[in-house]
């Protein structure tokens, strides 16, 4: 390992690895951003490497910008990538860190790869790494408790990669939004007051902390007037919470005359009527929700006491009466899981009109409690292929032993084909509640035409595969 010149600045290359596909991509990596633009703020030369935009070869990098330290963030689906890159880094004798929610659920494992593992929230760390500090892992970092004092990062990343999203994806979550559509994203607060068994918050232990309404609106801002943003995307678990917060930011924006389309995700017990008007005259015109179950059972296992299927049905039709569109996320698949249990969430999407629906095969991720419970049941093999984990994958099934794989993935496929209507007057309540679809549609027919052909493609492959 090369020594570090305490006469020259030290130079921080972070990296963010990426499988080969890109074009679903939406966000920049926002954790490697905000370390990136706290470590500049205190001297420290910073650039990103970013493979989910598309970069390559990074040992040409490597050999360009000389760094003194590499840092390596991962989820668990790309650690292999990651520890492909530790290899590299190592090789060439720099001082290697990892950091990230796979580092921080398994960082025995990671240690074995890396100089140091960083386990929680990487800005403090890695600032004391730079002066020095050198523990194999680093637990327990004192957080920003103002996560305000962290600058902005966007200069960091290809941007035009990042606000092109709409235009790689037009059936994805930015559907709602007019091709052409230039769409930035946001972070505006960290942790989670919930313990959702499959999500990885469960094991964080740092608070909740929200940038201030002031901040929100100074980084719409500079996306606005800096990169030419008239979409956006509220990236928080739950943007609705606390609602002091969300009036305030939404209020400014309507009085800054932003114009911005906007989606973002909630809780079903998180919004009122008020509140999505509001949001709503703000430019809200889509929000997810994870419903995961049409189950009561499942839904109190998989998310606490909180939700309800009667809340989850009151979320819908608020959202229909505010002019808002509703996207249902499912889970198939889950722990002691039944048939009966299926067909409730198949009636709850078959009774409800929806936007949008995702259904996803449960998967355990390492640092959950679902994954904790797939553990105590042996059911996670030695050499799990970590690629493999995303919910995403419809041929990922390790915790539900009660159904056959076979029907899960059925089951899957008929509730997304029943959640995702392709009808006139599905088209109707769209273009009744966002009109700005029906230009789009008068000026870009070719796009509108692309749409209806990769919806119609999917539910023609549904209907023949239930032939065979």
């Amino acid at each position: 390992m090369r020594k570090l010149n305490k006469k020259k600045k030290t130079k921080v290359l972070l990296i963010n690895p990426a499988e080969s596909t890109v074009e679903l991509s939406m966000c920049p990596p926002f954790g490697l951003g905000m370390i990136a633009s706290f470590l500049e703020a205190n001297g420290v030369e910073v650039s990103i490497f970013d493979e989910q935009a598309g970069e390559r070869n990074v040992e040409k990098h490597l050999k360009e910008f000389q760094p003194d330290i590499v840092g390596i963030t991962a989820t668990t689906p790309v650690a292999p990538r990651a520890y492909q890159i530790a290899k590299i880094t190592r090789e060439l004798g720099i001082l290697t860190v990892m950091g990230g929610k796979h580092a921080s659920a398994l960082p025995q494992e990671a240690a074995r790869n890396v100089d140091v593992v960083v386990v929680g929230e990487g800005e403090k760390a890695m600032l004391d790494i730079v002066r020095g500090r050198r523990e194999k892992i680093i637990y327990g970092t004192d957080f920003i408790k103002n996560i305000d004092d962290i600058p902005p990062y966007w200069h960091f990343f290809n941007m035009e990669f990042y606000v092109g999203g709409r235009n790689r994806s037009p059936r994805g979550s930015m559907y709602f939004l007019p091709a052409g559509t230039r769409v930035g994203s946001l972070f505006t607060s960290r942790g989670c007051p919930f313990n959702c068994i499959f999500c990885y918050n469960s094991w964080k232990g740092s608070p909740v902390r929200y940038q201030s309404p002031k901040r929100v609106i100074a980084d719409i801002e500079l996306l606005v007037k800096k990169y030419k943003i008239n979409g956006l995307l509220f990236m928080d678990d739950n943007f609705f919470y606390p609602h002091k917060r969300l009036i305030e930011i939404c209020e400014r924006m309507i009085e800054k005359k932003f114009n911005l389309l906007w989606g973002c995700q909630t809780r079903a017990d998180s919004i009122t009527l008020e509140t999505l008007k509001l949001a709503h005259r703000a430019g809200l015109r889509s929000i997810l929700f994870g419903f995961e179950s049409g189950s009561q059972r499942i839904l109190t296992m998989l998310k606490g006491k909180g939700p309800t299927i009667e809340k989850n049905c009151e979320a819908i039709r608020l959202c229909w009466e505010a002019g808002v569109g509703p996207l249902g996320s499912f889970m198939v698949g889950s722990p002691t899981e039944t048939i009966e249990d299926l067909e409730k969430t198949l009636a709850f999407i078959r009774s409800h009109k929806f936007d949008h629906v995702g259904v996803h095969i449960t998967t355990p991720f390492p640092g959950t409690a679902l994954w904790d419970w797939c553990l105590k049941k042996k059911i996670i093999p030695p050499d799990i292929d970590y690629s493999a984990l995303k919910m995403s994958n419809k041929n990922t099934f390790y915790c539900n032993d009660t159904i056959p794989p076979e029907v899960i993935r059925e089951y899957r496929d008929k509730m997304d084909y029943l959640g995702s209507p392709l009808t006139f007057s599905h088209i109707l309540d769209r273009l009744r509640y966002n009109p700005q679809l029906l230009f789009q549609a008068i000026k870009n027919p070719r796009e509108s035409l692309r749409y209806v052909m990769i919806s119609l493609k999917s539910k023609l492959k549904f209907l023949w595969g239930r032939r065979q």
